[in-house]
């Protein structure tokens, strides 16, 4: 008896994953593939990763994967153990209207963390008319220096800092190898302070609303009069966009402050030009 010989039937390739075909849908879009493939990644992350802590390595192998820089991760790694955080700090609706907990500026300088952390102690002392509270491993919260020499010089506005620094309730700084001759050095400032004074105006703005609409019911005849209900948004408005507008002056020029200084502890490490 004759045998026929059928070769074998082809199977179609499967993808790694056990994924045989992708749904036979339209095509993705080139600005949503991103979106999908950074999502599965978060998906398949937090499964993994739910019960178990990421150690260094594996995290440096995940960044390889995902074609992370080294260099980046280093730095964001630097970020996180000094507490540099940016998922945190718009959790209410008084942080979103008036200011977070704290305003956090970073720099990456070229330099050893000994001589780094000297250079910053020098420019807050000196320059901020600030003096240490607290000391960390790797930094030191200062609060305002009210020794009254410091108090003249900075009256006088001897020091070169923009003065900011000094009106908070707080002001970290942290220094951070992220590799041999970098260090992170990252200045946070305290604004719970700043937002409860914006608070406080909200209210006394609130009360001189309910004035004006008992002025204005005496004056116009009525709290529902046309231009009692006028005089009344007219004085909520004008202390409402009166605090928030302070309240963001002053939280650029904490900014500023922050960078100021920066920008002074890494010009230290700069060779001067010949």
């Amino acid at each position: 008896m004759t045998q026929r010989f059928e070769p074998p039937q082809e199977r179609p390739e499967q993808m790694s994953g056990g994924i045989g075909h992708l749904p036979d849908e339209e095509p993705v879009p080139a600005n949503q593939a991103d979106k999908i493939l950074r999502r599965a990644i978060e998906l398949q992350t937090d499964e993994s990763t739910r019960s178990v802590d990421i150690d260094r390595e594996r995290l440096i192998r995940m960044a390889g994967e995902l074609s992370v820089e080294p260099d980046f991760l280093l730095r964001a790694l630097a970020e996180h153990h000094a507490g540099v955080s940016l998922d945190d700090r718009l959790d209410t609706i008084w942080q979103k209207m008036l200011a977070p907990d704290k305003v956090i500026g970073t720099r990456m300088v070229k330099g050893t963390g000994t001589r780094v952390e000297a250079a910053a102690e020098t420019w807050f002392r000196n320059q901020e008319g600030l003096r240490p509270r607290r000391h960390f491993d790797d930094g030191i919260l200062w609060e305002k220096d009210s020794h009254p020499i410091t108090s003249i010089r900075m009256g006088l506005r001897l020091g070169q800092g923009t003065g900011a620094l000094r009106d908070t309730r707080g002001v970290t700084h942290r220094v951070r190898e992220v590799k041999p001759g970098e260090q992170l050095i990252s200045i946070e400032a305290n604004t719970v302070g700043l937002r409860k004074t914006g608070q406080t105006l909200l209210a006394a703005g609130a009360v001189a609303t309910i004035g004006a609409v008992g002025v204005g019911s005496a004056a116009f005849g009525g709290p529902f009069e046309p231009a009692t209900i006028a005089l009344a948004l007219s004085t909520l408005t004008v202390f409402t966009g009166s605090t928030i507008l302070g309240v963001r002056m002053a939280l650029n020029r904490l900014n500023r402050g922050i960078n100021r200084a920066l920008d002074a502890v890494s010009d230290t490490f700069i060779p001067p030009r010949r």
